[in-house]
């Protein structure tokens, strides 16, 4: 899943503290084996927790780079493959809330790791008309009852 364009600038314009980014300077990180070029950043978001593996509340973590199709950030431990969590963007006022599932991580000192994760699906757009933003999740059918 790719964030909009539109809304990919303005997640990343919040993360640099609303500082556009410098003329004549590319914010993007070279790496040529990436699907999308990814904006260097630097920022914290959100974490929730949607397994019992990382914490039971939310935390914040510092950001490295985010492109339309995944975050990377910082974090004290290790996080499985495809494990999955929601993470709040900054979009204006309000955030994002994006279902992500790691993708990667890379240990880079004791207690720190690189964790790298893709965009699974967004659960919740800033409402833009002051009403307070609506969460959507995936809801089980409920099953009928027979008619007696």
């Amino acid at each position: 899943m790719l964030l909009a364009d539109a809304q990919f600038e303005q997640i990343t314009t919040a993360l640099r503290g609303g500082a556009p980014a410098p003329a004549g300077r590319s914010t993007l990180v070279p790496q040529q084996r990436r699907r999308e070029p990814r904006v260097g950043v630097d920022g914290q978001v959100t974490l929730i927790p949607i397994s019992d593996s990382l914490q039971s509340a939310p935390f914040d973590v510092p950001v490295r780079d985010l492109s339309p199709g995944g975050i990377g950030f910082l974090h004290t431990r290790r996080m499985s493959l495809d494990e999955q969590f929601v993470v709040l963007l900054p979009e204006g006022r309000e955030s994002v809330a994006v279902l992500c599932a790691v993708a990667h991580y890379q240990p880079l000192a004791e207690s720190w790791f690189a964790i790298g994760a893709r965009f699974v699906r967004v659960l919740r757009q800033p409402s833009g008309s002051g009403a307070p933003p609506r969460l959507t999740l995936p809801v089980a059918p409920v099953p009928r009852r027979a008619a007696s």
